[in-house]
């Protein structure tokens, strides 16, 4: 199903495209999760979330919610506007500039690396020792 929609917007190889997609998506975000590799996993995901914005939502314009016709059992809802797209895009940005935090696994690899455990200071760590 993902694999046809992609073809039908002209994306090459929308079957290798469709799992890779689906890969960054699934396993980017259980990396955003727990915090591991969180600027690489944020601009790939924000790689992802620009081209359906551009070439799915941008067309719908910017609203949430694209209702498409009324029917007995209510709206009929359409593809969503290019707005969800930023809101992703923004929170993304700033896992990118603020990077991991403090029970990331990014933070705890790299207060290893140091030989320091994160979020006690040196002289804490020096008592310890």
């Amino acid at each position: 199903m993902f694999e046809g929609m992609l073809q039908n917007i002209s994306v090459p190889a929308a079957g290798l495209m469709s799992w890779v997609v689906g890969a960054i998506e699934f396993f980017g975000g259980l990396a955003l999760i727990v915090g591991a590799f969180v600027g690489i996993v944020a601009v790939m995901q924000v790689g992802v979330m620009v081209v359906a914005m551009l070439t799915v939502h941008l067309p719908q314009g910017f609203n949430f919610m694209n209702i498409t016709g009324m029917t007995d059992a209510g709206p009929q809802f359409g593809v969503p506007g290019f707005e969800v797209n930023l809101i992703h895009i923004a929170g993304l940005s700033v896992l990118v500039l603020a990077g991991a935090g403090a029970l990331s696994v990014d933070r705890v690899l790299a207060a290893r690396k140091q030989g320091s455990v994160p979020g006690v200071g040196q002289r804490d760590v020096a008592r310890v020792a």
